[in-house]
């Protein structure tokens, strides 16, 4: 039923797993058909998720709330021009 190497066969790959387990030998790796749709979907609304996190947070807080960041200063230049500056670089 497994192959050399530790892979399953495509008759072993729909056994049951119990029986592998109640011989004592270690579970075959059977290959897991990939889903590349659901992968790229996944990856894309995690990439727009990303973006809509760093438009928000990078351009528009620096420019609506760029009085409140300028109290802060980093080695004498206002945060806001920091904010505002990494907002526009990424």
């Amino acid at each position: 039923m497994v192959s050399f190497g530790g892979h399953c066969t495509p008759a072993a790959r729909c056994a049951d797993s119990r029986a592998f387990v109640a011989s004592g030998s270690p579970l075959p790796r059977c290959h897991v058909p990939f889903d590349h749709r659901a992968h790229w979907r996944a990856t894309l609304r995690r990439i727009a998720i990303l973006l809509a996190i760093w438009a928000l947070v990078g351009p528009v807080m620096s420019i609506l709330f760029v009085e409140q960041l300028n109290v802060l200063s980093i080695a004498g230049v206002p945060f806001g021009f920091w904010m505002g500056q990494q907002g526009s670089i990424y």
